[in-house]
């Protein structure tokens, strides 16, 4: 993990990472180093650092390619944020999937927020990267000044699903790449996906949750239920989770008091639902679900979250049994603008100052 190494940036800028110019955020300064290789299999196996006004690297000319001494013992909190773009879209620096914002807005409270890059498309491709971007960070952000014992973690939809995964399934993804539990100070998840079988608000016949699966799910999960339970965070925290067809359909029926007899295909088959519960906890079983040391957790959605806001209730039901958890509605918000309000940037603050570790 090591202390800070005025040689590190300089290494990293030979090697094609590169400087942006200064912007001001939030009436605070900020400046991103972007495109650092945290791995060499792809091209979007890349981060960028967003570094506060307070590190000396910001007020250095428009290509710095080093860090002077004046750094001296200087250590900086450190937040690592996972964009959405439903698994296959989106990128590291891309304004329309909220990284910049919530990198900037970390860095003008006076962190040093890394956003990753990964490759998008295929599971699980993406949360391995996000994993070993972990790892990156544990093991070179001191050398750029950032304190290993203050780090925390944030992801937006698709982003928040694979951040929570990785937290839950910790063994599986980040403990190969040496990070242990404690590492993660706190998890910030914003209008996320942790149900692949029905996240979205329920309606009759579900054809929202199924054109969801079909558009988003599918092609980058596959058809395998297996596959699907065993990448759902809420559904390994909270094994009741109704996974069945017809229960999904029953339950759509049943909000709106409707009664359909004629139709035994929309009846909730009690031996289908106990057999999927039973499916749910047998995963959970086998992948060691971390519900011993999960992080402080503030779960966030939106007002207009596309449907999702049900799915971040639920999730932040199942993870208050087990941590601290707080759950933000943020009114007047979207499934986009949300990374750009200044509720979630301020009640974001408050969260890493009140678990930081100093």
């Amino acid at each position: 993990q090591g202390s800070r190494d005025d040689t590190f940036i300089s290494r990293v800028v030979e090697a094609g990472a590169a400087w942006e110019p200064l912007v001001i955020a939030n009436d605070s300064p900020v400046r991103k180093l972007k495109d650092i290789p945290y791995a060499s299999e792809s091209d979007m196996q890349k981060l960028d650092l967003y570094f506060p006004a307070a590190h000396p690297c910001v007020y250095l000319p428009a290509k710095p390619a080093f860090l002077p001494n004046q750094t001296a013992e200087a250590t900086f909190p450190v937040l690592i944020h996972v964009h959405g773009g439903g698994w296959a879209r989106g990128g590291k620096a891309t304004w329309a999937h909220g990284a910049p914002s919530i990198c900037k807005a970390a860095a003008a409270n006076g962190m040093i927020a890394v956003s990753i890059g990964y490759r998008r498309g295929q599971y699980p491709d993406f949360v391995d990267d996000a994993a070993r971007a972990v790892g990156w960070v544990r093991e070179n952000i001191a050398l750029v000044g950032g304190d290993v014992e203050d780090v925390f973690l944030s992801g937006h939809s698709a982003g928040a699903h694979i951040a929570s995964l990785m937290v839950v399934l910790h063994d599986r993804y980040l403990k190969p790449h040496n990070v242990p539990k404690s590492f993660i100070k706190g998890l910030t998840l914003i209008s996320g996906v942790y149900n692949l079988f029905a996240p979205l608000s329920k309606a009759l016949l579900d054809v929202k949750n199924k054109g969801f699966v079909l558009l988003y799910v599918w092609p980058s999960f596959g058809l395998d239920r297996s596959i699907r339970r065993e990448a759902s965070p809420l559904v390994l925290l909270e094994t009741d989770t109704d996974t069945s067809l017809a229960g999904k359909a029953a339950m759509a029926a049943g909000a709106r008091g409707w009664q359909m007899p004629s139709l035994p295909s929309w009846s909730a088959d009690p031996a289908e639902i106990e057999k999927e519960r039973g499916l749910n906890r047998h995963a959970a079983e086998t992948l060691g679900v971390n519900t011993d040391s999960l992080p402080p957790v503030l779960v966030f959605s939106a007002q207009f979250d596309v449907g999702l806001q049900g799915d971040g209730e639920k999730m932040s039901l199942a993870l208050r049994k087990y941590t601290e958890t707080k759950y933000v509605y943020v009114m007047g918000a979207d499934h986009g603008s949300i990374c750009r309000s200044s509720k979630t940037h301020n009640e974001m603050a408050e969260f890493m100052l009140k678990n930081a570790s100093r």
